[in-house]
C-alpha cells in the first residue's frame, strides 16, 4: 500500500511539473549565426553582440523545437542596448515553415522590436505570438537581427547584447 501512495505522489508530481513548464529558453550563442555574420559577431558567456569594430548587421535563427510541450503565445527577448536608432536595434520575428510545400512565412505582422534604450542595463520585453501553433504541420524558428551602424564604435555607448530568447505561454 505505501509504494502504491508514493508512486501516486510521484506520479502526480510529474504531472504537475509538466503542466508548469511553460517556457522555453534559448541563449544567444545557442543561436545559429547567418555566414555573413560569423565575422561581425562575438559569443561571450553565451551572449551575442557585435566584435570590436565591427558594424552592419549580425543574423541569428534560434530554432523553437516542435515538442515544447506546451502552446506558446509570447515572445520574449533578454537584452541590453545603449542605443536607440533606425540604425542601432535588436529586434526579433517569428517565422514557420510548411513542412508539406516548404513555403516560408512570418507569423506577426510586424517585427518585434527591443530597441528601448536600456542604458546597458539587461531587460526583458514581451511581444504576444498571435498565431496558431500547429508543430506538425510546421517548422518554427525566431530569426534575431542585432544592427550597430559605427564602424569605430567598440562596447558601450552603442552595443545591443542578445542574452536569449524565451517562448512562454
Amino acid at each position: 500500500m505505501k509504494t502504491a501512495i508514493l508512486f501516486v505522489i510521484f506520479a502526480l508530481s510529474m504531472f504537475a511539473a509538466k503542466a508548469e513548464a511553460g517556457s522555453y529558453w534559448i541563449n544567444g550563442s545557442s543561436c545559429v549565426l547567418d555566414p555573413p555574420s560569423v565575422t561581425k559577431a562575438i559569443s561571450t558567456a553565451g551572449t551575442i553582440k557585435h566584435g570590436s569594430g565591427q558594424s552592419g548587421n549580425i543574423v541569428l535563427y534560434c530554432q523553437i523545437p516542435s515538442t515544447l510541450g506546451f502552446t506558446p503565445t509570447r515572445l520574449l527577448m533578454l537584452y541590453s542596448a545603449t542605443g536607440n536608432t533606425r540604425s542601432d536595434f535588436i529586434a526579433a520575428t517569428i517565422n514557420r515553415m510548411s513542412l508539406s510545400t516548404g513555403g516560408l512565412g512570418r507569423l506577426s505582422n510586424d517585427t518585434a522590436m527591443f530597441n528601448t534604450d536600456s542604458s546597458g542595463k539587461v531587460v526583458s520585453q514581451a511581444k504576444t505570438w498571435g498565431v496558431t501553433w500547429d508543430p506538425t504541420s510546421f517548422i518554427y524558428w525566431v530569426r534575431v537581427d542585432i544592427s550597430r551602424a559605427a564602424a569605430g564604435c567598440n562596447e558601450s555607448p552603442c552595443d545591443q547584447v542578445l542574452y536569449g530568447i524565451q517562448i512562454a505561454n
